[in-house]
């Protein structure tokens, strides 16, 4: 008959017990010095060693010929106990023996002296299963026991065990095994089995026993029921049911681009190929938990194990801490609810649905309070990136009596009118000083007809409106002709203001936030920066892209399609235009 790999490779010794190095060498040292307690109490998660531990220590104070503290396993003693067959050794589950009666029972045959061995064992497993009234029936023993009674105790929930219990026994804590043990051990079973997984392989499976050595070698047991000596990834992937990272991938790129329709597909293709929802659930928890994690450590590699930790960063880098936290939230409190609701599905797609709503929540609650403040001429909320200021200096070679100045407070000090309050007008200059990233390279300015030239040009785009888009008669009689920069930033300025007219508050909100960077063959590029990246992952999607080339099309009567890109770098004298799309051209004289 066919025997489980966890119970044929269970520790038959104390050295063989793996991960829990702290408590095997205290219990050792009281074997070999016969310092053995009277009671004992094992305390940690399911599959840590704690069962195999009270029965390694059951078989070594009782074992006839004991090697430096592990049991023989070679004499008659030994043999018995492992065989169940030992009166002496009992092993009792209080999860269905918790009655008061029960104990009872137990403490009236507890006295009476061992028949063969030198210690009478008594091992209660699941302890914390008794009723108050076990407990109290136990604690009399525990008080006043036999000399030749040692009982060992184990639980999972070690808070649940009174404390007069807990005062009259040694307690030792089990600690989860960490991957690497787990992983080491996994290879050696394979070794002696005569298979072979790949390195990836054998880290999922370590992975997914969270810690217990008893849950991943039940794991490998399924694994190895392919008989095939040589097992890929993609195989246990599929035998073990797990959700594989490309589609985990996809659903957050989905939910970053508040794709809706992309969500509810791929919770059906999931629910196709016969995935749980409970199950598919903790998939996307564990996922944005590795997300999270990549996102805050520097060396995340050290807490989890995933084939391509690039793709983990680079996909972190899209999300705020607070959109995890919340994404994560929402799941957890969905799988708790759908315990009591038939239909779980429909419970993951309307907690994927909520999350979608949430961020654009967000993301447009943030566009209220800018406009809100804008509005008001209170900028003390608005928060700018922390960067090294960076000022232009503006001095003519020819011109001795020339000074430096920064730009930001030069454009500002020209464009702000004189009705705003002084500390509002402070506020604005530090705002633009800190939107200047501290990588453009100084600009200089040879002579005065330069200055002109730079003074003219913000003269320009600050009267550039919707008079300098063409009638859609003129635009007819030249499809292919290029616009000027006034034009485009014009028509760009102009289709903001017409999508949030339309209610396209998010998009319309983001959009100013991005600067038009080039215009070619017939393609729009608006760039946004390196911390606006999540305005351009949000905004670079077909429905978002499509209504902005709809409202273009209206303003030019051309086919002007949109791209997104992010840079680091800007054009400085798109600064004026930023600040008249955050404050509006009527405020800003």
């Amino acid at each position: 008959m066919y025997q489980a790999l966890y119970r044929k490779y269970r520790s038959r010794t104390f050295d063989e017990v793996v991960g829990q190095d702290q408590v095997i060498n205290s219990i050792k040292y009281q074997v070999k010095n016969s310092t053995v307690s009277h009671a004992y109490i094992f305390s940690g998660t399911r599959g840590t060693g704690k069962t195999s531990t009270a029965k390694i220590l059951a078989r070594a104070v009782n074992c006839e010929h004991p090697i430096d503290g592990n049991p023989c396993n070679e004499c008659e003693t030994c043999k018995s106990i492992l065989r169940g067959t030992n009166l002496d050794v009992v092993e009792m589950d209080a999860a269905s023996n918790n009655g008061v009666d029960d104990i009872r029972d137990l403490r009236e045959k507890a006295f009476y002296p061992p028949s063969t061995s030198k210690y009478k064992v008594y091992i209660i497993d699941e302890v914390h299963m008794l009723s108050k009234g076990a407990f109290n029936a136990l604690l009399k023993i525990l008080e006043e026991p036999p000399k030749h009674l040692i009982f060992i105790l184990a639980t999972t929930e070690i808070e649940r065990v009174p404390q007069t219990i807990l005062s009259r026994t040694q307690r030792y804590t089990f600690k989860r095994i960490s991957i690497d043990t787990i992983s080491k051990n996994i290879s050696e079973i394979l070794a002696k089995e005569g298979k072979s997984i790949d390195e990836a392989g054998i880290d999922l499976i370590a992975q997914m026993a969270d810690g217990s050595m008893r849950d991943a070698v039940s794991l490998l047991d399924r694994v190895v029921a392919i008989n095939d000596n040589n097992i890929s990834y993609d195989k246990i992937i599929e035998v073990l049911g797990v959700t594989t990272e490309d589609t985990l991938f996809e659903l957050a790129t989905s939910i970053l681009n508040s794709d809706a329709s992309s969500i509810i597909m791929s919770v059906a293709n999931l629910a196709d190929d016969g995935k749980d929802m409970m199950v598919l659930i903790d998939g996307i928890v564990s996922f944005f938990r590795n997300i999270l994690i990549a996102k805050n450590l520097n060396y995340p590699r050290k807490i989890i194990r995933v084939r391509d930790m690039d793709r983990y960063v680079a996909i972190a880098n899209a999300f705020s801490n607070s959109e995890i936290l919340n994404i994560i939230k929402i799941l957890s409190e969905t799988k708790a609810r759908s315990r009591y609701i038939t239909n779980k599905r429909t419970m993951l797609e309307a907690a994927l649905l909520e999350i979608v709503a949430s961020r654009q929540d967000d993301i447009l609650n943030r566009v209220e309070n800018l406009e809100r403040m804008l509005s008001s001429g209170d900028l003390s909320g608005l928060k700018a990136p922390k960067r090294e200021k960076f000022e232009f200096n503006f001095a003519k070679k020819e011109n001795p009596a020339a000074v430096e100045k920064p730009l930001a407070k030069e454009v500002v000090s020209e464009i702000i009118d004189d009705k705003v309050s002084n500390e509002t007008k402070e506020n604005v200059e530090k705002e633009i000083e800190n939107e200047i990233p501290k990588d453009i390279t100084e600009v200089p300015v040879d002579d005065q007809s330069d200055m002109n030239t730079i003074e003219k040009s913000q003269e320009d785009a600050a009267e550039t409106d919707i008079n300098a888009v063409e009638t859609e008669e003129t635009m007819e009689t030249k499809a292919d002709i290029d616009y000027s920069d006034n034009e485009l930033q014009g028509i760009f300025n102009r289709a903001i203001s017409i999508l949030k007219e339309r209610s396209e508050r998010i998009i319309s909100g983001m959009l100013v936030m991005g600067r038009l960077d080039s215009f070619e063959n017939n393609v729009a590029t608006i760039a946004f920066e390196e911390q606006g990246r999540s305005f351009y992952t949000t905004l670079n999607n077909h429905e978002s892209i499509e209504k902005i080339e709809s409202v273009l099309k209206e303003l030019t009567n051309d086919n002007i399609s949109v791209k997104f890109v992010v840079k680091s770098n800007r054009n400085v004298d798109s600064i004026k235009d930023r600040i008249e799309n955050l404050f509006g051209k009527d405020s800003i004289k």
